[in-house]
């Protein structure tokens, strides 16, 4: 849709300059095709490599794996899971109302059991369910790719980039 919708403004702006100034024609102009909107190829997890990402996620990273439950039983992109709010939770009425980052739209998500399990043993500290991934975020998202990554790759559901294979492989410095 950001691809259209850019494309479709460019195609005006130079046809008014092509009209305006004599230009003899549009760059933008019949080259350039529009993309089609339903071209979503997500795969969904299945339950066995749900249930392989929550083992592997419990045993390497906690609080990562509190992030990926969120993410499995909400949707939420990364940036609304990790900057989860507190007053955005709602455990009475049993769902969660936050006002996404990306498109500014209002969802209204129901709680599930696994969901709630994560979210009743969060401590309630502060502002954000998950105070420290919500500070990772803003400063340095790709510190929580990397925590996801690694989770991945060890339940088999992802690979690692060459840089990250050689960073295994040293050995952690001497204390």
């Amino acid at each position: 849709a950001s691809y259209n919708a850019e494309l479709s403004l460019l195609r005006g702006a130079f046809e008014r300059l092509r009209v305006k100034a004599g230009m003899l024609a549009n760059p933008f102009e019949g080259s350039l095709v529009l993309k089609d909107l339903d071209t979503v190829s997500r795969v969904p997890f299945t339950l066995p490599e749900l249930a392989a990402l929550f083992d592997a996620a419990k045993v390497l990273d906690s609080e990562i794996h509190d992030l990926i439950v969120v993410g499995a039983c909400t949707a939420l992109r990364r940036g609304d899971a990790c900057c989860l709010k507190w007053a955005d939770v709602n455990l009475e009425r049993n769902r969660i109302r936050v006002r996404t980052r990306k498109t500014g739209g209002a969802v209204v998500i129901p709680i599930l059991p696994r969901l709630r399990a994560v979210l009743e043993q969060r401590p309630r500290k502060g502002r954000y369910v998950f105070p420290s991934l919500a500070a990772a975020y803003e400063s340095s998202p790709w510190e929580i790719n990397n925590r996801l990554r690694r989770v991945f790759v060890e339940c088999g559901l992802g690979t690692l980039t060459r840089r990250e294979e050689v960073a295994l492989e040293k050995p952690a410095p001497a204390v």
